[in-house]
């Protein structure tokens, strides 16, 4: 199956780069910190803001390259095991301070389609499958809160009379972090008519918490479990994860 065949090359090509990862860690592990960061996500339901994707359990690798302490370039892909969603996003992010500033590209084409087909290159507003998003981020130092806002200014996000829609979504996460690991509180909205929702509303809601765990002495990995609630939708998910750094 061609999503199979997919899955297959995202994970070869982690699994290299997390190659290359180690072998530089091992000859200069406390040299010179390695600029290239390598995980993979394998959770039992695909949400982004509060929506599901997929019929099945996806695999979700990520890979960053911190090209110095400001500047950093990530690729991050997403697929269900039986081929019902796929996603590759490329992204480029700035950070100064407690600031963060990012530009997504998402790439999202419909499970029924070639996922590296022409319209990967196609860039054409009134026909693109992308969706460009423009996204800024406040980390509090004092406490462990963090604000968000993006806005979807490009591509694949359009009113029935084919306008941009300029789809805005801010979430705010407080997490607490203790020697047992992380718990987590996120609420994200829309202030406007939007891809999220028909007017202002809260359409996010979601409780996490992350633990360590020790599977081997090279790799970092942690088991997550996610209570979400779409008040739009009126739907609740569970999401369970798996995540390995390598």
């Amino acid at each position: 199956m061609k999503s199979c065949r997919q899955i297959a090359l995202m994970i070869l090509l982690v699994t290299i780069c997390a190659g290359s990862v180690m072998a530089n860690g091992n000859e200069a592990k406390s040299e010179v910190k390695n600029p290239l960061k390598v995980s993979v996500k394998f959770l039992s339901k695909h949400l982004w803001r509060g929506r599901p994707s997929g019929n099945t359990g996806s695999v979700e690798p990520d890979i960053t390259w911190e090209i110095n302490k400001n500047w950093s370039l990530s690729m991050w892909g997403g697929y269900c095991f039986d081929g019902s969603y796929q996603e590759l996003d490329l992204y480029v992010t700035y950070k100064w301070k407690q600031f963060s500033f990012s530009l997504f590209d998402y790439y999202n084409p419909p499970s029924d389609s070639t996922f590296f087909s022409s319209q990967i290159t196609t860039f054409d507003n009134d026909k693109t499958l992308h969706l460009f998003d423009l996204k800024a981020g406040y980390q509090f130092k004092r406490i462990p809160l963090s604000f968000t806002a993006s806005t979807l200014i490009y591509g694949d996000d359009k009113t029935a009379g084919r306008n941009q829609r300029f789809s805005t979504y801010f979430e705010a996460v407080y997490t607490y972090k203790r020697s047992w690991g992380e718990l987590s509180f996120l609420a994200g909205g829309t202030p406007h008519k939007s891809l999220y929702a028909s007017k202002a509303k809260i359409v996010n809601l979601e409780t996490s918490t992350t633990i360590p765990v020790k599977i081997a002495r090279e790799l970092k990995t942690n088991i997550s479990g996610s209570i979400i609630y779409n008040p739009i939708r009126k739907e609740s998910y569970f999401r369970a994860g798996l995540q390995v750094q390598l």
